[in-house]
């Protein structure tokens, strides 16, 4: 094994050498050379708070964000709130998903009242749904896909009953096969909406608790 170990290196050598003579004898040596180029490429940041006037919890988003409890309705009321989506991030962050629900203390009277409820939710000066809150709450989750740039995006969800004036207008829908797809203007004027009922006597002292979850990716 030895033997043959130098065997080999004794041809590795002679053949360098002829290398090198046929060099000395006109063939022409070429010269090579290489260049590089890098980039850094870093993740940014998804970051969003949440703020409503006299909310609890503004400017987190680790819990809910609690809406103050409104007084003693009457039979016909509306209710508005405004909830302002703060991107504090470094990326563009895309609205996916946005969720309807309700939760009430478990009495026929909350249970009832549930059920005679209207509810309008809009953005950006349009409307995305106005119908029974029951309605908005069987959509369960449905899809957005909307870009939200720095600094902010705002909702309102608005939760009424009878001919109570708002600004959503009549009777409209704008999401089907479990997503967005349509968008209402929002009214100059604040008008009553002819197709929402005062709530019955059967809904008194109700308590009902509406909630909106909206997802982001980025």
């Amino acid at each position: 094994m030895k033997f043959l170990k130098f065997k080999n290196m004794a041809m590795i050598g002679a053949l360098s050498i002829a290398g090198v003579g046929l060099v000395g004898v006109g063939v022409h040596a070429t010269f090579t050379t290489s260049t590089a180029s890098a980039q850094t490429v870093t993740a940014g940041t998804l970051g969003l708070t949440l703020t409503s006037p006299g909310a609890s919890g503004n400017g987190t988003l680790a819990s809910p964000l609690v809406l103050p409890a409104s007084p003693y309705e009457g039979s016909t009321f509306a209710v508005a709130n405004d909830v302002t989506v703060h991107n504090t991030g470094n990326i563009p962050a895309t609205e996916t998903s946005i969720t309807i629900g309700a939760t009430t203390d478990g009495s026929t009277a909350s249970t009832d009242m549930e059920g005679e409820l209207w509810a309008c939710l809009s953005s950006d000066g349009v409307v995305i749904f106005n119908e029974p809150l029951s309605v908005a709450t069987g959509y369960g989750t449905f899809t957005v896909g909307a870009t939200m740039l720095p600094p902010s995006d705002e909702y309102m969800l608005t939760v009424y009953a009878g001919n109570a004036p708002t600004i959503c207008g009549a009777t409209f829908t704008g999401v089907s096969g479990g997503s967005f797809n349509n968008a209402n203007d929002l009214t100059v004027a604040p008008i009553a909406n002819s197709a929402a009922l005062s709530l019955n006597g059967d809904s008194e002292g109700g308590v009902v608790t509406p909630t909106m979850t909206m997802t982001y990716s980025g």
